[in-house]
């Protein structure tokens, strides 16, 4: 029976929630669109402590660069969920290996690098 018990708390302690603390949200994400070439674009995200997100998009073949500012919080649905300006991203992984869903069907999502 202790065997049993063990066994279920190994197997549930495998799989990590995503925090519910926002402070572990705090940092550098990175994305590159999977239906583009290499290095044609790129997409950071940065989130600070004080709830403000800054995009940076910036496209190699024009040269441009765009960046916007909104604020971000995090919601507790069924899933943890951070919010940046109007777009929920669903997160994936804990403390430092966070994924920030952009689009599941395309496997399409922000990875936090710091």
């Amino acid at each position: 029976m202790i065997c049993v018990c063990l066994l279920a708390l190994s197997v549930m302690g495998c799989s990590s929630k995503a925090s519910t603390n926002p402070k572990d949200y705090v940092g550098e994400y990175i994305y590159q669109p999977t239906n583009s070439s290499p290095g044609k674009s790129a997409s950071v995200v940065i989130l600070k402590p004080d709830f403000t997100a800054l995009e940076i998009r910036f496209f190699k073949g024009t040269g441009q660069v765009e960046t916007t500012q909104a604020k971000w919080y995090l919601t507790h649905t069924t899933g943890e969920n951070v919010v940046i300006g109007n777009f929920s991203h669903p997160v994936e992984g804990s403390r430092s290996e966070i994924k920030l869903g952009i689009n599941d069907d395309l496997g399409q999502y922000y990875e936090k690098i710091q």
